[in-house]
């Protein structure tokens, strides 16, 4: 499984990707990629998109990797250069730095500016600087918040892996959980059976 973003790039210059996994394995399934007698490669090769020094809001950071796997000698320096202005594409579609009243589905990137009143089974990369979420519910997820961001409500079974720097989340319900907490992070009003690791 890559970090993000991560998909298949095909001999012709086609992407492969899903918004619902990053797994590599499961996005060959999703579309169909077959590995007949060890030949997958000679037609598609995994790749990573992902930015080079943590900034996920600025695209031009971002850089494209092959996924354990050497570069194919079909894969081009002009094959890449537009799979990469591709994928620049699609990251920022999906950065949001104004106020929305509700995410659904992702993946997102929440920045600067984000205030988002509510987000419905969101996959949420990252939250960083002063981004905020009203409610969190159903199956949403965030991966990491960092700076100032924050969650007012928690509920169902909507999660956060990571919280840094001065992140907060107000109240949680249900099975919402949090993985670990560093730095000052903190939760207001813990009603569920979860606990969060702190660091």
């Amino acid at each position: 499984m890559c970090e993000f973003l991560g998909g298949w790039l095909k001999r012709n210059g086609d992407i492969l990707m899903s918004e619902y996994t990053q797994s590599h394995r499961l996005i060959a399934i999703l579309h169909g990629l077959k590995d007949t007698n060890g030949k997958l490669l000679e037609i598609a090769t995994p790749f990573e998109f992902k930015p080079s020094t943590g900034k996920y809001g600025d695209p031009e950071n971002y850089a494209f990797e092959f996924h354990e796997t050497p570069r194919p000698e079909w894969a081009t320096d002009e094959i890449v250069e537009r799979a990469v202005e591709s994928l620049r594409a699609k990251v920022r579609a999906i950065i949001v730095r104004e106020p929305r009243p509700v995410l659904v589905g992702g993946p997102w990137i929440l920045a600067d500016g984000a205030k988002v009143d509510e987000a419905i089974r969101a996959q949420i990369i990252v939250m960083y600087g002063t981004s905020s979420i009203g409610t969190m519910c159903d199956t949403s997820s965030v991966g990491k918040m960092c700076g100032t961001s924050s969650i007012g409500t928690m509920y169902d079974t909507s999660s956060v892996g990571k919280m840094c720097d001065t992140s907060s989340v107000g109240k949680m319900y249900g099975t919402s959980s949090i993985g670990t907490m560093y730095g000052t992070s903190s939760v207001g009003t813990d009603l569920t059976a979860k606990k969060v690791s702190a660091k």
